[in-house]
């Protein structure tokens, strides 16, 4: 270990450039995988495959109304509920309680998303062997009609507050006369698409209209307009023109809005026809990514350009190809899934926490194995093969994030589609990544320590690991240990027994600890509470996380740009947070090694308290130090 070490907590300079190595050849092999490998498993397309366990709101939900202390802010609508959890087994008698964890969703935005499409000229997101017609793309179509559905369903979920109609905009059709400007500001000249639904009756047509209507179309809301889905858009740049052999002229402006039953079957019937079920489920990732999306203020919202094919020019033979039809749709062409489990409700929750789904997405790049010491390093590393991988284009870089977590490839398709993928890698650079726990364990990824099973035994040599040590305050919930450690990298030094209070030493001996969902409880009307159950425990790990042997590596050409030992930051915030959420009452005299250490001094407060040899002093000394655990209410 001395030679590891530059001092009491750096790595030396030979295990920096190591680790370095490390992550630089664990994603360059993932990127030539992508390069060799450019289609997509069956399942990457299926949204089957995303957040079978995430709850779903359930009906008569307590809604919620929070105004922020911000002037002229809008009150906020949220619905909350209670993750529930438990230690795993234990051989102390009254040991560790099972506890619980408030959660926040935020239901409802003031401002419709901005969506534009992007210029015909620029790259097709369609030109890829992602999917069966895979010279068409009719994906920013698709996309617009699923903001339309899964709004039209949040709808119906909460009937009391919400409410969906049309708006006076549509779609032009193409008998209305010129096919020139039709007066709206969202509507320029420039860019027009020419679309035929195919040969529908009134009601489907006055639907697409609604769908592909410059500015918006539709609104699903409540009655005064001020909270609105969170897959509210507004078409900013682009025209569409509708073409339909029995309709020549715009339709009424007073008819009902489709219902989400009706509007999934006008759907279904335009991807059977033009055998784009796999696009419109890319579209779906993309949409239910939309939230996420939305906390990047200065993200601007792309869809590529459409480009469509007669249903009379499809190549027939396609459509039933044995090895990949079946496999990517199993059933889903039916809308079976829509309804099996709730599974489109489910995915409807898991879009509406947003922060979630940007932990959920950065989770490939937490690995379990690297010590907070050397999170720098990893992620220069990282970032390294990101830069050559690049020049593959950004369906090279997607794949190589879904083979690292399959969890989460479905969300990955949208992040691609939407140009999003840049943006996450610069938070990647910034070396912290999103925690949420309740994610975590419904989605199947691993974003923290915490999530990992303490193995035994916890001690060696009279010392046991901080690993286990923060892990086993957690699931005390005792004192500031409650909240959530701001940090996911692993701890890597040690305590001493002697040192650690009695309730953590009582528990060294235990040795099948581990942090367990027990379910979810949603707070209803009138006081009731809606416990849903979850009967699925995670593999650990994320899928592609062996070590690359350092004599293996031949074909690993390494690209040394972003290597700075003087840029260890993210080295520091990840030590430094870990050390103050263990040590929130303070520190042992033979940690001031550790907790005077330059990364230490500027997080530091004044008051230092130092705790003397043996003490259990339980004086709240760092509590306004530590970051708790971020509520979903705050996003926005």
């Amino acid at each position: 270990m001395a030679d590891m070490l530059y001092d009491e907590i750096r790595p030396s300079s030979r295990h920096f450039t190591e680790v370095y190595e490390d992550a630089f050849a664990l994603w360059s092999r993932l990127h030539r995988w992508a390069v060799e490998h450019p289609t997509l498993p069956p399942a990457y397309l299926s949204p089957l495959t995303l957040c079978r366990q995430y709850p779903y709101f359930p009906p008569n939900l307590e809604m919620n109304r929070y105004i922020p202390t911000e002037e002229g802010s809008l009150p906020r609508l949220y619905v909350t509920g209670d993750s529930k959890w438990g230690p795993g087994s234990c051989n102390v008698e009254n040991g560790f309680a099972p506890f619980q964890q408030t959660v926040k969703i935020l239901v409802a935005i003031h401002k419709p998303i901005p969506l534009t499409i992007a210029d015909p000229t620029g790259e097709d997101v369609g030109q890829n062997p992602w999917f069966v017609v895979s010279n068409s793309n009719y994906v920013p179509i698709l996309a617009l009609a699923w903001a339309y559905i899964l709004s039209a369903r949040w709808t119906e979920l909460f009937p009391d507050h919400f409410s969906l109609r049309y708006t006076d905009s549509q779609a032009k059709h193409g008998g209305d006369g010129d096919d020139g400007d039709d007066g709206s500001e969202h509507a320029p000249n420039k860019h027009a698409t020419y679309f035929n639904p195919g040969d529908v009756a009134p009601q489907e047509a006055r639907w697409w209209a609604a769908v592909l209507a410059p500015g918006r179309g539709w609104q699903a809301a409540t009655s005064d307009g001020q909270h609105m889905s969170r897959w509210s858009v507004s078409l900013e740049n682009h025209r569409f023109i509708m073409e339909t052999a029995n309709i020549h002229h715009r339709l009424p402006i007073d008819s009902p809005a489709a219902s989400f039953e009706t509007a999934l079957l006008y759907l279904d019937r335009f991807c059977q026809r033009h055998n784009v079920i796999d696009q419109s489920f890319a579209a779906l990732a993309a949409v239910l990514v939309l939230p996420y999306c939305n906390l990047h203020p200065g993200f601007r919202f792309h869809l590529p350009c459409p480009k469509q094919i007669a249903a009379d020019e499809l190549d027939r033979s396609s459509f039933n190809t044995p090895a990949r039809r079946p496999q990517i749709f199993n059933g889903c062409q039916h809308l079976d899934w829509i309804h099996n489990d709730h599974h489109l409700d489910r995915l409807i929750t898991m879009s509406c926490r947003a922060p979630s789904v940007g932990a959920m997405l950065l989770s490939a790049f937490f690995e379990p194995g690297v010590w907070c010491e050397v999170v720098a390093p990893w992620l220069q590393g990282t970032l390294a093969a990101f830069d050559v991988a690049s020049q593959s284009g950004p369906q090279a870089i997607a794949r190589m994030i879904m083979e690292r977590e399959p969890s989460v490839a479905f969300l990955w398709v949208g992040v691609t589609i939407l140009g999003l993928h840049e943006t996450l890698l610069k938070e990647v650079e910034q070396g912290y990544l999103h925690i949420d726990l309740e994610s975590a364990i419904w989605s199947g990824t691993t974003q923290s320590f915490l999530q990992l099973p303490l193995h035994d035994p916890h001690v060696e040599e009279d010392c046991m690991g901080q690993s286990f040590e923060c892990q086993l305050l957690f699931l005390s919930q005792s004192g500031l240990h409650a909240r959530l450690i701001p940090s996911q990298w692993t701890p890597a030094d040690v305590t001493p027994l002697k040192d650690l209070s009695p309730e953590i030493r009582a528990h060294a001996d235990c040795p099948h600890h581990r942090l367990e969902m027990l379910g979810f409880t949603w707070d209803c009307t009138g006081g009731v509470a809606e416990f849903q159950s979850f009967d699925y425990q995670m593999d650990i790990g994320p899928r592609f996380s062996i070590p690359i042997p350092r004599n293996n590596r031949s074909d690993i050409n390494y690209n040394y740009s972003r290597l700075n030992e003087e840029n260890d930051e993210p080295s520091a915030r990840a030590t430094g947070l870990i050390g103050l959420w263990l040590r929130a009452y303070g520190w042992l005299p033979h940690e001031d090694r550790v907790f005077l250490h330059p990364w230490f001094v500027t997080i530091l407060p004044d008051d230092r308290v130092v705790l003397p040899e043996g003490s259990q002093d339980t004086t709240y000394v760092n509590e306004g130090l530590l970051t708790p655990k971020g509520d979903d209410d705050d996003e926005d």
